[in-house]
């Protein structure tokens, strides 16, 4: 048996960067083939909006996303309770003849 250890030739800076480079052409096709759901698409369609924005508007604007989100978060975004009572306080015969009810 006449096996011999080959070796490994050196690889060139030329082979590397080819490889790193096919490495990231794949990964970036594999990046665009993901299917966005309607979280993303809903974000997505605000973009150029947002992308006019001074940088104050932007600042304002991010800060009342979070805002929203925290009182949605809490379920205190609408008081479910008062904002039904005060729609029956204002509009009883719309609400009743709606809901069926008279609170």
């Amino acid at each position: 048996m006449n096996l011999k250890k080959q070796k490994k030739r050196p690889r060139n800076v030329k082979d590397t960067f080819m490889e790193y480079l096919e490495e990231a052409i794949k990964n970036r096709k594999d990046q665009y083939n993901v299917v966005k759901d309607e979280h993303e698409n809903f974000f997505d369609s605000m973009l150029p909006v947002v992308r006019q924005f001074s940088v104050d508007q932007t600042l304002a604007f991010r800060a009342e996303m979070i805002n929203v989100i925290q009182k949605i978060k809490r379920g205190t975004m609408y008081p479910t309770d008062q904002f039904q009572q005060s729609q029956y306080e204002q509009f009883p015969n719309y609400y009743r003849f709606h809901h069926g009810t008279t609170q």
